[in-house]
């Protein structure tokens, strides 16, 4: 699957009301917070914050579940 493709698919989803939910382990947990982060802050330009949710943020959550 093409970055374009994937891009298309989160314009897609925003469009519809929708929210992004980023995840990862290890290393990329913290990269999942910093675009999570990218995506509400305001980037480069100035725009509404996009709804999107670095899900490796509630350890209580993630470390309770077995």
């Amino acid at each position: 699957m093409s970055a374009k493709h994937i891009a298309q698919q989160i314009i897609k989803c925003f469009n519809r009301g929708g929210k992004l939910l980023i995840f990862g382990n290890g290393g990329s947990a913290s990269m999942s917070q910093h675009w999570a982060a990218e995506f509400i802050n305001k980037f480069e330009h100035e725009r509404d914050p996009l709804p999107a949710i670095a899900l490796t943020t509630d350890t209580s959550i993630l470390t309770s579940i077995y």
